[in-house]
This record gives structure tokens, C-alpha cells and sequence, in this order.
């Protein structure tokens, strides 16, 4: 069985033949996948690993509803995460890793270097490592797949120093169903040949123009700094040191790159690694509030209910009564 699977999906750089046919997993063939491989089993109440390797399956339930949340996403060299669910507001971020989306039904909206897009059924988006991306409307339908530019090197290392002019392409109607197949069977083999196929189709319509010069980008350099520093010392106080703007310039400035104030993304973001680790570990509540960068567990209560809704406990108790 293994030989005829291998078969049925030759990765040649750009010339990818996919072969979507539901097959059964043996324990000889998952001890011969390669690294870049991973089958999760997902449950109501855990994730099981079944197979000691990168690809991951994700999908959260926050509310009563599935929703999609990013975490950690500049990926290391083998790894690609699936998540799908229905969409949250998520602030302007940027990450090291490509990131998929296709819509499963309409009113999906993303900004991605200040272009908005509105993305209908069977339409999706390939957003470039470090572009600046949001998710501007709750609610929609999609899949999201997260994978590093290893995982498609003979595309990406040819591309690294440019972006798409537009984000925006229609995959046919295989490579959409094929990507389905991924979500719902959650036998992700055939992945890593899924990924080139649809850079592949990507490829054929897209123009690329010079990535700007990064290094005069400050709001990437805002955002790096809360990745690296949410965990501590993360206030405009700090900021304004390490990237020696003055402070008020850079409250200004941030308000006026994403609507928001500084302290509020900072907040968003605590949250949003707070709800995992609730959802997902036994770690008391203060464990949490300390581990996300909150100084007191009144605090965390205050601006978790505010965010959320929900204080942390009751968070905790409806999402694992799900």
C-alpha cells in the first residue's frame, strides 16, 4: 500500500501530481513517513498525536463556536499547521511563515499591505512570509493552512525578495476539494504535494514586484518587539527605548497604522495566548495571567472579561463543557 500511495504523488519542484483517493493508515507505512508528515486525531475534549512529526491539526471552540486563532506562527523548517473554523477579528500581524486562506462561504474580509480583500466561495488568498495581514470581520467560514517556506523551498527560495502586486487567486475546484480533504479526514499526507500545487496555481497568474525595504518598517519592528517581549516588559515606555522613536510619536503613529492603541493590541494578544493555554492546559489561572505577561491576577480578570466577555474561570468552564 505504501509504494502505490508514494506513487500516486511525485513532488517534482513545480510539476506536482496529486491524487486525492481516501486510503486506510497502516502502522508499517506511518513508521516510514518522512519528517514533514504528521497525522493529529482530533476529539472533542484533546488533541492525540498519532505520529511523531510537524504537520498539526488545530481546531478551537471558543463560545460555542469553532474560531480561528493564530499563534506562534513563524514556523521552523518542517512544519505546516491546518486550522479551520470561523474567523475572528485578529489585528495586523506579519510571521515568517506563508499563509493560506480559503473561503468556505462568503463575507471573509482580510487586509494584507493595506489591500482589502473580500473573499467569496472557492476564492483564496496566498499571504507572503512578513507581510502585514488582518482579519478584519468576524464570522466567516475558511481554511487556513500556516506553512513555513521550506516546506515549498524550490518555489519560495526563488522568491524571496519579492511579493505578489496581488494576493488574490482562484485554485480549481480540485485543489480546493483536496484541501478539504485535509480538513475533514485529517489524513495530511499528501500535504506537503497539496502546498506546491497551489503555489504551482498561485504561480501561473501572479505578479511579483521587490519586497519594500524592510528595514525602514517600523510598525514590523512594533510588532516583533510585542512577539518577543508580550511576556514581560511590553509597554510604549519599553518600545520607545528600543527602537529610539519618541514615545508619543509611536502612540500616535501605531493608532493611526491600525486603529487601535497600543495597549489594546498588547492586550488582544495577552488574551488570545491566554485562551489556548486555558483551553488547552491544567496551569492554574494565576500560572496563566504570570505566563502571558499580566503583573496581577485582578488585572488578567479585568481585561480578559473585557476582551472576552467571559472572566478566565468562566472562559474555562464553557469551553470545556463544549
Amino acid at each position: 500500500m505504501a509504494g502505490a500511495l508514494l506513487q500516486s504523488c511525485a513532488i517534482l519542484s513545480s510539476n506536482v501530481i496529486f491524487d486525492t483517493s481516501s486510503f486506510a493508515l497502516s502502522a508499517k507505512f506511518i513508521a516510514i513517513l518522512p519528517r514533514c508528515f504528521c497525522i493529529l486525531h482530533f476529539t472533542e475534549k484533546h488533541l492525540t498525536s498519532l505520529a511523531t512529526s510537524n504537520i498539526i491539526y488545530r481546531q478551537y471552540f471558543v463560545f460555542g463556536e469553532a474560531m480561528l486563532y493564530q499563534f506562534n506562527n513563524s514556523l521552523r523548517g518542517d512544519t505546516v499547521k491546518i486550522l479551520c473554523g470561523r474567523s475572528i477579528r485578529f489585528q495586523p500581524h506579519l510571521h515568517n511563515s506563508f499563509e493560506l486562506v480559503a473561503a468556505k462561504e462568503k463575507g471573509l474580509h482580510i487586509r494584507v499591505d493595506g489591500n482589502d480583500y473580500m473573499l467569496d466561495v472557492g476564492k483564496a488568498l496566498l499571504i507572503f512570509p512578513n507581510q502585514i495581514h488582518e482579519y478584519v470581520e468576524a464570522g466567516a467560514d475558511s481554511i487556513i493552512c500556516i506553512f513555513s517556506p521550506e516546506i515549498v523551498s524550490s518555489y519560495s527560495s526563488t522568491l524571496s525578495q519579492y511579493v505578489p502586486e496581488s494576493n488574490l487567486f482562484t485554485p480549481s475546484n480540485a485543489c480546493l476539494s483536496a484541501l478539504s480533504h485535509l480538513q475533514q479526514s485529517q489524513n495530511l499526507l499528501l500535504a506537503q504535494g497539496l502546498l506546491y500545487l497551489l503555489c504551482s496555481v498561485f504561480h501561473e497568474t501572479a505578479m511579483y514586484v521587490r519586497r519594500p525595504d524592510r528595514d525602514c518598517s517600523l510598525i514590523e519592528k512594533i510588532f516583533r518587539f510585542v512577539d518577543s517581549n508580550h511576556k514581560g516588559d511590553c509597554t510604549l515606555e519599553a518600545l520607545a527605548a528600543h527602537t529610539s522613536y519618541n514615545y508619543s510619536y509611536l502612540s500616535k503613529y501605531f493608532k493611526q497604522y491600525t486603529g487601535i492603541r497600543f495597549i489594546e493590541y498588547v492586550n488582544h494578544y495577552r488574551v488570545n495566548e491566554a485562551r489556548f493555554l486555558l483551553r488547552y492546559s491544567n496551569k492554574t489561572i494565576l500560572s496563566v495571567a504570570l505566563e502571558c505577561g499580566f503583573d496581577s491576577l485582578r488585572n488578567f480578570n479585568r481585561v480578559f472579561k473585557k476582551i472576552a466577555e467571559q472572566t478566565p474561570s468562566e472562559y474555562r468552564r464553557t469551553i470545556r463543557a463544549i
